[in-house]
């Protein structure tokens, strides 16, 4: 069988594997919050991902992500991968407002009017500060329509040259600059470190890094993926 070339085909061919790994949410003790398998992770984000086209995203737009915890920020990830919806996760939200602010106006300039999925809470948090920021709740998503169903992955197919996602820099020296990843820059990242590491699916990965880091996508999230390991 080829290899996936885009991350919808990999999630959807690994959803389908018999005996499959999962993931695995831990509470701040350590102990099992969670555990879905990736026909779970699917399934849900087919669902999200209709839900987020029915609001009125559409390719074009970008999505900014700001959540507190891996599993939200996981569902909106594959979600926005399903619908062709490029999406940003953003850093934990700094506590000065005037510095959440300074971040949002950036972000409004550099996307050309993004939308930021987040809590009720930190939507309104951030629309205090910057009022005309387009926001979506994930609870307040409108239900699907039979529409949306055919403007998904599998029957709507993103290329391998398609945009994933932005991770943005740290911002240290000004502000952050975006970095666009495609499916093909994502899968060449995970398959080179799986060959130099030798993951396998008895491999197990802990997380323990913020999924607006690269890290914690490509080096954890996605190389557990393709290996069909375990990732907590």
């Amino acid at each position: 069988m080829d290899s996936p070339l885009t991350l919808p085909e990999l999630l959807q061919a690994r959803s389908i594997v018999q005996d499959t790994a999962q993931l695995t949410f831990l509470h701040a003790d350590g102990s099992v919050a969670k555990a879905i398998s990736y026909a779970d992770l699917l399934d849900i984000a087919s669902v999200y991902a209709r839900r987020l086209l029915a609001a009125g995203l559409t390719r074009s737009d970008v999505v900014l992500a700001s959540f507190t915890d891996h599993e939200s920020h996981i569902y909106l990830f594959w979600a926005c991968c399903l619908a062709g919806i490029p999406v940003c996760p953003l850093p934990p939200l700094h506590p000065d407002p005037s510095r959440q602010s300074m971040l949002f106006n950036h972000l409004q300039s550099l996307f050309h009017n993004p939308t930021l999925v987040a809590s009720a809470q930190t939507i309104q948090e951030v629309h205090a500060l910057v009022p005309d920021l387009k926001v979506l709740v994930p609870e307040e998503l409108p239900v699907a329509n039979a529409d949306t169903l055919n403007r998904i992955f599998p029957v709507q197919r993103p290329l391998s040259s398609d945009t994933v996602c932005f991770m943005l820099t740290s911002g240290s020296t000004g502000n952050s600059k975006a970095v666009l990843l495609r499916h093909s820059n994502l899968l060449s990242s995970i398959r080179g470190k799986i060959r130099h590491h030798g993951t396998t699916w008895d491999s197990r990965f802990l997380n323990w890094i913020a999924f607006d880091h690269v890290a914690s996508v490509s080096e954890v999230h996605l190389q557990a993926l393709e290996a069909n390991a375990r990732r907590v």
